[in-house]
C-alpha cells in the first residue's frame, strides 16, 4: 500500500487521497450524436433519390412537349404533314452554297432542328449515354417517332389525342437499336415488357410519351400491354374503344308476326352498353321495337 496515497486515521483504517475516476459521460454523448447523426443522413436517402427520379421525368416531359411543338410547327410549314422519317442519305444542316441552295436532311428528327435548335431536346436526362450531334450517327435522340405518322397528313387523323407520336426510347442493352435522326417504330417492341430495365420502365416504373395533338403523357407499361389498340396506339385509323363493345352487346332479331293491319316483319333490338365480348351487362337491357311500314304477304317466324 502505498504511504502517499493512503492516510491512516485509525488502527486498520485509511483514507484513499485519489479523487475516483468520473464516468466517461463524453464518450456516450459522442457517440450518441454520432449515432443520430447517421441517422439523419440515412433515412431522407430515398426520398432524395424519388426527388431526383421526379425531377428527371419532369425534365424529359418538358422535352417531349418542345419536341411535339416542333412537329407542329412543321406542319404548319408543310401543308400539315408530319415530317418523313428519312428524307436523304446524308444532312446538310447549312443552305448549300450551289443551287438549289436547300438544306438536306437524314431523317425526322433533324429536319425539326430549324423549329427547335437544340439536340439536347432530343436527351432524356434519365439516359447516361453520352449524346451524338450527328444525326446519321446513333445516340442523336433518345425517343422514337411513330414511323406510321412519316410524311402523313395531320388533318386525316381520327383521334390525335389517342394517337402516339413521340417517346422514351434508346434501349442501350444490346446495343442494336439505330438511334439516329431516323429513330422511329411502327409498334412496341415485344422483349420492352419483358425487362425492367427497358424504356417503358424508365421513370419510376413507366414512360412519357407525347400524342399527336401535343399533349404529354406519363403511362405504365401494363397501360398499353392490355390497351393497346384499343386506347394509346401507333395506328393513324385506330378503331372507337367502344364500337367492339357496342357491336358485341347488340342483337338484333327478326320476327314476322301478324297485326291487325296484316302481316309485318318487326326488328327486335337487344342493347346493353358498353359491354365487352362474353361479359354480362352492365346496366339493364334494353329492348327496342321498330315494325316496317310494309305489310308482307305472309305471316312466319324465324329464329
Amino acid at each position: 500500500m502505498s504511504d502517499n496515497r493512503y492516510i491512516s486515521v485509525g488502527d486498520d483504517v485509511y483514507i484513499d487521497q485519489k479523487k475516483p475516476q468520473p464516468f466517461p459521460w463524453g464518450w456516450i454523448i459522442g457517440i450518441v450524436a454520432f449515432a443520430g447523426l447517421c441517422v439523419l443522413i440515412l433515412m431522407p436517402m430515398p426520398m432524395i433519390n424519388r426527388a431526383g427520379k421526379n425531377a428527371y421525368l419532369a425534365s424529359c416531359q418538358n422535352n417531349l412537349r418542345q419536341v411535339a411543338l416542333g412537329f407542329l410547327q412543321y406542319q404548319q410549314d408543310n401543308e400539315e404533314r408530319f415530317p418523313p422519317v428519312s428524307s436523304s442519305s446524308l444532312a446538310r444542316m447549312e443552305m448549300a452554297a450551289t443551287p438549289p441552295h436547300d438544306r438536306l436532311y437524314y431523317g425526322w428528327a433533324d429536319a425539326l432542328q430549324p423549329y427547335l435548335k437544340s439536340t439536347q431536346l432530343y436527351q432524356c436526362p434519365a439516359q447516361k449515354v453520352a449524346s451524338d450531334p450527328d444525326p446519321t450517327h446513333s445516340d442523336y435522340t433518345d425517343y422514337w417517332f411513330n414511323s406510321n405518322l412519316s410524311a402523313f397528313n395531320g388533318d386525316k387523323l381520327h383521334q390525335p389525342a389517342r394517337t402516339l407520336l413521340l417517346g422514351d426510347g434508346n434501349n442501350n442493352l444490346d446495343g442494336t437499336e439505330h438511334t439516329d435522326a431516323r429513330y422511329s417504330l411502327a409498334a412496341f417492341p415485344p422483349t420492352w415488357f419483358l425487362n425492367e430495365a427497358t424504356p417503358p420502365y424508365r421513370h419510376l416504373g413507366g414512360a412519357n410519351y407525347a400524342f399527336a395533338d401535343g399533349h404529354v403523357k406519363w403511362l405504365k407499361p401494363a397501360q398499353f400491354q392490355t390497351l393497346s389498340g384499343v386506347y394509346y396506339t401507333f395506328k393513324v385509323h385506330p378503331p372507337s374503344p367502344t364500337s367492339t363493345s357496342a357491336r358485341a352487346s347488340t342483337t338484333e332479331f327478326m320476327l314476322d308476326v301478324t297485326t291487325k293491319s296484316g302481316p309485318r316483319r318487326v326488328h327486335v333490338y337487344r342493347q346493353g352498353r358498353g359491354v365487352p365480348m362474353g361479359a354480362p351487362p352492365a346496366k339493364p337491357l334494353r329492348w327496342m321495337l321498330i315494325a316496317s311500314p310494309a305489310p308482307m304477304p305472309q305471316a312466319r317466324r324465324q329464329p
